[in-house]
């Protein structure tokens, strides 16, 4: 056995809060069984070092298998993905998706940790919905069209969610703009003149 396999557990986790990219921690879980293991219990919401494209899914796909092309090494990675079954995902940055739900419930997600970090519902579209002028599927083409953060929603030193984050989206046919951070109770419209 190496001497890398008998690192004390602290050791080993302060060199996960080192870690920053997805690659390198893939890369800490190949160094031998124990780090291995350390990998398999401990997920890191962690970015890829290059962004990774997520390809549209198939319509009959029933297996919740989401594939992603790496444009740095030109690979393919197949992810199973149940908790992105009946949402819709819109590309945010630093490897975190906004996730919405036939009941319009929003969720910051990321597929290679499966964290997930709730949002609030918007009152635009909910107030709609609880008024029937939308039916689940109508939101899929007029609500949401961008979704941006300012920074990574995860803080790896505290190891909890990083409320200086701001999650920005553009929705309606009107292009508005609103804002949340994480642990706020809603959106907030930003008003402007056309």
């Amino acid at each position: 056995m190496s001497e890398w396999a008998d690192l004390p557990d602290l050791i080993l986790s302060e060199i996960t809060r080192c870690i920053s990219v997805y690659d390198d921690f893939v890369n800490f879980g190949a160094v031998c069984k124990a780090w291995q293991l350390v990998y398999s219990t401990i997920k890191l919401p962690l970015s890829p070092r290059c962004p990774w494209l997520l390809l549209a899914e198939e319509k009959e796909q029933k297996n919740h298998t989401h594939v992603f092309f790496n444009v740095f090494d030109s690979k393919v990675y197949n992810f199973k993905l149940p908790e992105l079954a009946g949402r819709i995902c819109i590309g945010t940055s630093f490897g975190w998706f906004l996730s919405v739900g036939i009941d319009f419930q929003m969720n910051l997600f990321h597929p290679l940790s499966k964290h997930q970090l709730s949002l609030p519902p918007h009152p635009y579209v909910w107030e709609r919905y609880c008024n029937f002028e939308l039916i689940p599927l109508d939101y899929r083409d007029v609500f949401l069209y961008k979704c941006v953060l300012s920074s990574y929603p995860w803080n790896s030193v505290t190891r909890e969610y990083d409320r200086d984050c701001i999650i920005m989206i553009i929705y309606t046919n009107f292009k508005t703009l609103a804002f949340t951070r994480p642990g706020y109770k809603a959106w907030i419209d930003i008003k402007c003149d056309s």
